[in-house]
């Protein structure tokens, strides 16, 4: 059997790094411009992947040695908080951080409008970062296994790739 009848599913976990231009512009703008609102408590771990981890994870599943089936693939666990976290290390700043905790949708978008008449650059919502899964967690244990896979970036080194992108192509 050839690769080509094989079926081989990938289940990538959400982007974070260079050339992300959702979350990651939108938290490296933040954190450049030292201001953001955050919609939500952002304390859950998620799995993350450097898009770079991710093409070398689809170049390797084209491999003949891989076997038929479905695929977590992740680079690393965090929470939005840690990204933020991060990116403030790395760029030398204390971004003034106004967290919104609302529960009325009424309420919640009075509260949008009236955050972005305030000239607040970002505003980045729970839903957005943990969409509408709440278990955003991969266990990658068995492309481990089945093909050693391993990811080459951690959560330091794509936030520091993330800001020199944002900073060298964006701006």
């Amino acid at each position: 059997m050839c690769s080509s009848d094989l079926l081989i599913i990938a289940r990538i976990s959400r982007f974070y790094g260079p050339f992300d231009y959702s979350i990651t512009k939108k938290i490296c703008q933040a954190i450049r411009l030292q201001r953001m609102t955050i919609v939500g408590k952002l304390r859950k771990k998620i799995s993350w992947i450097n898009p770079l981890d991710a093409g070398r994870a689809m170049i390797i599943m084209g491999d003949d040695k891989v076997k038929q089936g479905q695929y977590n693939i992740s680079g690393f666990e965090a929470t939005g908080s840690e990204l933020i976290d991060t990116l403030e290390q790395i760029n030398y700043s204390k971004t003034k951080i106004r967290r919104k905790f609302f529960f009325i949708a009424n309420i919640k978008a009075k509260i949008k409008l009236k955050v972005s008449e305030l000239g607040f650059i970002n505003r980045i919502e729970f839903d957005e970062i943990y969409g509408l899964n709440r278990s955003q967690v991969f266990s990658v244990t068995k492309a481990q296994s089945a093909w050693s896979w391993k990811p080459k970036y951690d959560l330091i080194i794509t936030s520091k790739d993330s800001l020199n992108w944002f900073v060298n192509h964006v701006l």
